[in-house]
């Protein structure tokens, strides 16, 4: 049976049940994105922990009839640029190929999350591998503007 919309919920998650059920899904998502050139993928699950104890990460899942299909996950916190200001920039995005119709919904909904803890500015990445490169349209059409590039220089071999 093909699914809709209404058989997708999207919910903020601890890091436990994250971590715990998306174990398939994230094998997918480094299947289909590859590793980064000089990273291993080794996640540091006690960072996570803190981060959330800390309040700054959100954790936006989507689940089809309980299982997990995407998630979005942004760190949070104070800048230095102004004191009063909460910024969060997205960390992992990734939506199973069946479910690729809801990333915009993920996106709507973890701003909407965001805005109502207060963050004043979300930076949207979007990255070199996977999806990445077409992620700027979405965030555009979602009233993002153009911040500058990123770029990264690998200091250690992997």
């Amino acid at each position: 049976e093909r699914w809709t919309l209404r058989h997708v919920t999207t919910q903020v998650e601890s890091f436990e049940t994250f971590w715990r059920d998306g174990q398939t899904l994230f094998a997918e998502h480094a299947k289909e994105v590859g590793g980064r050139e000089g990273v291993i993928l080794n996640p540091n699950v006690s960072l996570a922990r803190a981060l959330e104890g800390a309040g700054a990460v959100q954790i936006l899942t989507a689940r089809a009839r309980g299982r997990m299909v995407g998630y979005l996950v942004t760190l949070i916190s104070p800048t230095l640029e102004d004191k009063d200001l909460v910024s969060a920039m997205q960390n992992t995005f990734f939506v199973a190929k069946a479910y690729r119709g809801i990333g915009p919904r993920l996106q709507r909904e973890s701003i909407d999350r965001l805005r109502t803890r207060g963050v004043g500015e979300v930076i949207l990445r979007a990255g070199v591998r996977g999806s990445g490169p077409r992620l700027g349209a979405l965030y555009q059409r979602l009233g993002a503007r153009e911040y500058g590039r990123l770029y990264n220089l690998i200091l250690k071999a992997a």
